[in-house]
């Protein structure tokens, strides 16, 4: 029973990263390697006052170039909101969800960082000059989501064929590089 669990986490994972991969590629928007892999990190929380050593482990997933990272990290900073990078972090969520056929509690958990990306874009929006700190959610946030959300389960459904080859080469060989995944896609199209 515990393999079958850990082998639906894995196709999940793949199936979310195939998303962002596959996204990327139609959209034109640069990336050097996939990776379905754990990472792990020490990290602090602070639970009742009191600092905590805890260990943080996570998939490595889409690795950008540094200029990208840079650019949009910027974007989000200044609130402007780059739809194709939208597009490209809604997709991990959505190629996830159509394997399960709903988005429940699991997706929304590999979703937050994706999420939080198009959130904070429109918390900036609204809060221009203020601190990190002071930006408070606004109404915009959930249509946009919602929005990006539609957009890219269509350009999903319309390409589940390259979403699958992905996937399936990510819970084979577990990385692929930018060319490795692009040749992947030119051959389901």
């Amino acid at each position: 029973m515990r393999k079958k669990a850990a082998d639906e986490e894995s196709t999940r994972i793949a199936f979310h990263e195939a998303g962002h991969v596959v996204m990327n590629l139609l959209l034109g928007l640069p990336f050097e390697a996939v990776s379905v892999e754990y990472s792990q990190e020490n990290v602090y929380e602070v639970n009742n006052g009191k600092k905590m050593p805890v260990v943080q482990i996570f998939t490595e997933g889409v690795t950008w170039s540094k200029n990208r990272t840079k650019s949009v990290n910027k974007n989000i900073l200044a609130g402007v909101l780059d739809l194709r990078e939208a597009l490209s972090a809604m997709a991990g969520p959505q190629a996830e969800a159509m394997i399960v056929n709903k988005i429940d509690e699991d997706t929304l958990l590999g979703a937050q960082n994706d999420i939080q990306s198009i959130a904070a874009c429109c918390r900036a929006a609204v809060a221009p000059d203020e601190p990190i700190e002071n930006w408070k959610s606004t109404i915009m946030e959930s249509q946009i989501l919602q929005a990006v959300a539609l957009e890219a389960l269509e350009l999903l459904d319309k390409n589940w064929a390259s979403v699958d080859a992905v996937a399936n080469a990510l819970l084979d060989r577990k990385k692929l590089t930018y060319s490795e995944a692009k040749t992947l896609i030119k051959k389901t199209t």
